[in-house]
């Protein structure tokens, strides 16, 4: 099975597992380019290295204009395309209509529709879809005409060992307290943004009692400003004072390193990869169970799904984990032994090729 890769995004996490399969798999990357020129220079190139390997299978890193694109090539040179997707993006993209008009964005409402069009197009035309847990799956049948044996579930893959544990690192906050709980999460999204407004409500009843624990939430976006008056509101100032909102950080495996405990609660998501940066760096994982985060976490064993609505489910599990560090410890240790059993390079790359070798049997 010969695999022909595009993307414009995130281009080093895409060629890793390629890279991994050798000869049988090629990328094209156009991440360094911007505007038009990244898709004209994708459309020119896909053309010449088709005629060149005679791909079986495209790969379409996501289905913005990289997908069309890949339609437009599997169509010129009768290739079957499969889109991989990480996340609900029918629900991204809802989300996105509303906050343009919320704040007036008229003229990105406008453009953003239009890539809406091209976007329908691209899932109506696509032989097949690799997404990252099996609610996307469902998800993507539902939103697509594609049937549920040409959508095949391959979960994301981490550099393990770029967050391994016991590195001397430089972290962007360093709390004075024994005890530090970290989220990590991308205030892009209101979902996203709900999930640690909702953090923020159990762990302030932590942090009220305990005076020597601080909680940090690390990530930028739309919601940073909202989050950061939000905490502002809900805490007196001796509380407000160890809870840390550094923004965007981008040595975050030094924030790992100094936590000991993580909690990411969200409710729009695929596969969260900060849960498995989280769990490489030997952190217990206390999550809500939705989305990808059920397929991530063994409850008790690799760490906790909680049901947030219910008050006490995040601030008991981790006093449990301050109390007994030696559950801390084996869960952190069978964390690590999980994402480097299923979450490799070497792992995802066999997967990916099994699965695009599955949709191309049925296409």
């Amino acid at each position: 099975m010969n695999v022909l890769g595009f993307t414009a995004h995130r281009a080093e996490k895409f060629r890793q597992p390629f890279e991994t399969l050798g000869g049988r798999c090629d990328y094209i990357s156009v991440a360094d380019r911007n505007g038009f020129d990244r898709y004209k220079t994708m459309l020119l190139t896909g053309a010449h290295t088709i005629r060149r390997e005679r791909p079986d299978v495209l790969l379409a890193n996501g289905a913005d204009l990289v997908g069309f694109v890949a339609i437009l090539l599997g169509m010129v040179y009768d290739t079957p395309v499969v889109i991989r997707h990480g996340g609900d993006l029918w629900r991204q993209r809802t989300e996105k209509r509303r906050e343009q008009l919320r704040r007036r964005d008229y003229f990105g409402y406008l453009s953003f529709r239009g890539l809406t069009v091209l976007n329908a197009i691209t899932y109506r035309l696509a032989d097949g879809y690799i997404v990252v847990s099996e609610e996307l799956r469902e998800i993507t049948h539902e939103n697509t005409s594609c049937p549920r044996s040409r959508i095949k579930v391959v979960p994301p893959h981490i550099e393990v060992d770029r967050f391994e544990p016991g590195e001397q690192r430089t972290a962007a906050c360093t709390p004075d307290a024994e005890n530090v709980v970290l989220t990590v999460t991308n205030l892009r999204y209101q979902g996203k943004f709900r999930g640690a407004r909702d953090c923020v409500d159990e762990i302030t009843g932590l942090l009220r009692e305990d005076p020597d624990t601080a909680y940090i939430i690390a990530g930028g976006g739309l919601y940073y400003d909202e989050l950061v008056r939000y905490v502002e509101e809900v805490s007196s100032p001796p509380v407000r004072d160890r809870i840390h909102t550094p923004g965007h950080v981008n040595d975050i495996e030094a924030l790992y390193e100094l936590s000991d405990a993580f909690v990411y609660i969200s409710y729009i998501d695929g596969y969260p990869n900060v849960v498995l940066e989280a769990q490489a760096a030997g952190l217990p994982v206390i999550s809500n169970p939705a989305h990808g985060m059920p397929m991530q976490i063994d409850h008790g064993e690799t760490g906790f799904l909680v049901d947030p609505s219910t008050e006490g489910s995040i601030r008991e599990p981790l006093e449990h984990l301050f109390e007994r560090p030696d559950v801390s410890r084996r869960i952190g240790t069978q964390s690590i032994e999980r994402v480097r059993r299923e979450n490799t390079a070497e792992a995802i790359a066999t997967e990916l090729v099994d699965a695009i070798g599955e949709i191309h049997a049925r296409v």
